[in-house]
């Protein structure tokens, strides 16, 4: 498998939110990014457009599976680089 897309973290999704699916780019996310947004959503920190924006990218993304990728976050990712 070859990484020829972009790979967006929460706050690069939601400053896109509104465009991300205007082209054919395929991306990927991570599944840390997913649970990420449903705490903004129902966040007492979060402002109300913050929160606001989390609903409707969860509901693009819903909207659009198969169109991105999402990596399934393990313990072993932590590993340090060498």
């Amino acid at each position: 498998m070859t990484n020829d897309y972009r790979f967006y973290d929460t706050c690069s999704l939601l400053l896109r939110a509104e465009n991300l699916f205007d082209t054919d780019e395929h991306f990927a996310i991570s599944s840390i990014t997913l649970e990420e947004l449903e705490n903004i959503k129902t966040s007492t920190k979060k402002d109300a457009d913050t929160k606001y924006a989390a609903r409707q990218l969860l509901h693009a993304l819903d909207e659009h599976i198969g169109e991105y990728d999402t990596h399934i976050f393990t313990e072993d990712m932590l590993v340090p680089i060498e």
